[in-house]
């Protein structure tokens, strides 16, 4: 497991998070724009609330895109989950890199404004497996 590190904003957003979905976060990573909530195995439909309602309510109080993902002992299982809006061609690991293969017209999702969602994950699996994240197109 990577470095967790626990500041106000991530302590407070867990808080809120716990408060308005009912389900423990097992860990919360804020950037600028996004917030990322990691859930126990099997709670990321509880957490969703019905229609949606949690992710809009978290939206609205943070002022950030929220996304909530299941953790995962195994981390192609987390990596699918973390990037499930996208079609996933493979998923290697090798010498602490997990090289990410999509299909090219997947590239700009993967990616995102600014790399805003690649940074995101990268720093995700960083500090829940400790590996670097590499994204390859073809």
């Amino acid at each position: 497991m990577g470095k967790r590190v626990i500041d106000g904003l991530t302590l407070g957003s867990m808080s809120l998070f716990e408060q308005v979905s009912h389900v423990a976060p097992y860990d919360c990573l804020i950037t600028d724009k996004s917030a990322l909530f990691v859930v126990k195995k099997g709670m990321l439909h509880k957490s969703l609330g019905k229609d949606g309602s949690s992710i809009k309510r978290l939206k609205e109080k943070l002022g950030r895109n929220v996304w909530i993902v299941e953790h995962s002992a195994n981390i192609e299982v987390f990596i699918k989950g973390l990037m499930s809006n996208i079609q996933i061609t493979s998923v290697n690991e090798q010498d602490g890199i997990v090289y990410v293969t999509v299909p090219m017209r997947y590239r700009g999702l993967a990616i995102g404004k600014d790399g805003e969602i690649i940074k995101r994950n990268r720093d995700a699996v960083k500090r829940l497996y400790n590996k670097d994240l590499k994204l390859i197109t073809k």
